[in-house]
């Protein structure tokens, strides 16, 4: 599954979208630079991380642990 990133650069706000040509659409619309898609699978790890990279976007730190 991919999540494709959009920054605001002015505002410092990055925005998630699932669809492609939706991201594309917004970005152009308001000047905003597309960044590399997240790509991870539907697997808990897999979500975790992705969840991981999202915030490295948003400049926030996360720390999660697995299992008990």
């Amino acid at each position: 599954m991919k999540i494709y990133i959009a920054k605001d650069l002015d505002n410092e706000i990055p925005y998630g979208f699932t669809s492609k040509r939706r991201m594309l659409k917004e970005a152009n619309a308001n000047d905003w630079v597309v960044e590399e898609p997240i790509v991870f699978n539907l697997t808990k790890v897999g979500v975790i991380r992705a969840m991981e990279t999202l915030s490295n976007y948003c400049n926030n730190s996360i720390d999660i642990k697995i299992g008990n």
